[in-house]
C-alpha cells in the first residue's frame, strides 16, 4: 500500500487525539507506509506539526460544525481523497459515508448503551441517538473495523454484523518499575484517593463525593482529589456537593500534570459505567496504583476479572463499602498494585501501532 489517508476531522482532544499522536509518532520511526495524509481541523493540525513523514491537509469545511462537515464528506471528500492518491482511509472516529476503501475504529460507546442514554436530557439523548445511527450505517459499509476492547466488539457487533474485525487496545507510556506499597492507613497516613475523569452523568462523581464525605465523617482519613474538566453547570453542581475540606475538585489539567497527580496518589478509583477503553485507568495501572473499579462494561476485562475491589458506582452503599474495604485492607491493595503494574505492560504504543499497520495492510490487500 502506497498512501494511507487518516480522516481525523472530528478529533480535537481526549483519547482520540492521544491515539492519533502516538500512532503517527510510532509510524514516523518505522516508515511502514510510503506516505500518510492526515485530513484534520486547524486546531489538531498545530498539535501534529512536530511529526515527520506525514502530510497534513486542512480545508475550511474541516473546521465547520461536525453536522455541516458530514454534508461536505458526502458530496466532496471522495474527490479530495483521490486528489491525494489515497489507497485506504483510516477513520478513528467511525462515522464515514464515502464510498471508498476504509477501516473504522469506533471509540464512543454511549450510542450503543441504552441504559446510559437515560442519564442524559432530551437533547443529549437525541444527539447520541443520531450519532449511533450514523455509526451503525458506517460500520455496515466498512471494509474493516478495529475495536479497542473485546467488550466493545461484543456490544457493537450486535448492531452491525462485521466481516473483517480485530481488537487492538490503545497503548500507554512505559510503565513504572515499582508499584505503590501502602502501609496501614491511619490518622497520620491518609488514603490519597484520586479520580481522573471528565464530569459527565455516567461518571458518577456526585455519588462518589457523597460516599467519601460520609466516610470522612466516620473517621476514615481520606484525602480525595478529582481531576477532570466539565461544563460550567456540571462543575458548579459538583462543587455544591463537596462539604469536607479533605475533598478537592482540581479541574482540567494537561496530560503531563495527570501523571504528577498519579504519582502523588496511593489509590485510584474509577466510577464510570460506560467506557470503551479508559486511558486514565491504564495510566493508573502503569503507575503501580491499586484500583477501586466500577464493575460495569469493559472495566472487569481491563483488570483481568480478578480485582477484589469492584463496586457498583450507581449505589451509594456499594461505593462506601468498597472504599471502606480498601481502607482497612492495605495488604490486598499492595497485591492489586503489583498485579496492575504487570497487566499494564501489555499496552504499548509500539505494539498497538504494529498490529494496526498489519491489519490496515491486510484489509487493503484483500480489497485489491
Amino acid at each position: 500500500m502506497k498512501v494511507l489517508g487518516i480522516e481525523a476531522v472530528n478529533i480535537r482532544n481526549g483519547g482520540g487525539l492521544n491515539h492519533l499522536l502516538n500512532f503517527l509518532e510510532e509510524n514516523s520511526k518505522t516508515n511502514f507506509f510510503n506516505n500518510i495524509v492526515v485530513f484534520t481541523n486547524t486546531k489538531t493540525k498545530s498539535k501534529l506539526a512536530h511529526i515527520n513523514n506525514i502530510q497534513i491537509v486542512v480545508k475550511k469545511a474541516f473546521d465547520l460544525p461536525y453536522i455541516l462537515y458530514i454534508f461536505y464528506q458526502l458530496l466532496f471528500l471522495k474527490k479530495v481523497l483521490k486528489k491525494y492518491h489515497c489507497d485506504l482511509i483510516f477513520v478513528p472516529g467511525s462515522i464515514f459515508f464515502v464510498d471508498f476503501p476504509n477501516v473504522l475504529m469506533p471509540q464512543n460507546m454511549l450510542p450503543f448503551e441504552k441504559i446510559e442514554l437515560r442519564r442524559f436530557n432530551f437533547l443529549g439523548r437525541l444527539k447520541l441517538s443520531l450519532i449511533g445511527i450514523a455509526q451503525k450505517f458506517s460500520l455496515k459499509k466498512a471494509n474493516g473495523v478495529i475495536f479497542l476492547s473485546e467488550y466493545a466488539l461484543k456490544i457493537i457487533s450486535i448492531y452491525s454484523p462485521l466481516s473483517r474485525k480485530i481488537t487492538i487496545p490503545h497503548g500507554i507510556a512505559k510503565p513504572k518499575n515499582k508499584y505503590k506499597i501502602n502501609s496501614k492507613f491511619t490518622s497520620k497516613n491518609p488514603m490519597k484517593l484520586l479520580y481522573v475523569s471528565p464530569l459527565y452523568p455516567y461518571k458518577h462523581h456526585e455519588i462518589l463525593v457523597k460516599a467519601i464525605d460520609e466516610l470522612i465523617k466516620k473517621g476514615l482519613n481520606i484525602q480525595f482529589k478529582i481531576v477532570g474538566g466539565g461544563s460550567e453547570s456540571a462543575i458548579n453542581s459538583l462543587k455544591s456537593k463537596i462539604i469536607s475540606s479533605n475533598i478537592e475538585y482540581v479541574g482540567a489539567v494537561s496530560p503531563r500534570e495527570i501523571s504528577k497527580y498519579l504519582s502523588k496518589a496511593n489509590v485510584f478509583i474509577f466510577a464510570s459505567t460506560c467506557e470503551n477503553l479508559p486511558i486514565t485507568m491504564l495510566e493508573a495501572m502503569s503507575h503501580g496504583l491499586p484500583i477501586i473499579s466500577s464493575n460495569y462494561g469493559v472495566m472487569p476485562e481491563i483488570l483481568d476479572n480478578s480485582s477484589n475491589f469492584f463496586f457498583n458506582p450507581t449505589s451509594l452503599n456499594s461505593t462506601k463499602e468498597v472504599v471502606t474495604k480498601a481502607y482497612f485492607q492495605s495488604d490486598s491493595l499492595n497485591l492489586e498494585a503489583k498485579r496492575n503494574l504487570e497487566l499494564s505492560r501489555q499496552y504499548t504504543w509500539e505494539g498497538n501501532t504494529a498490529k494496526t499497520n498489519e491489519f490496515l495492510k491486510m484489509v487493503y490487500e484483500e480489497r485489491f
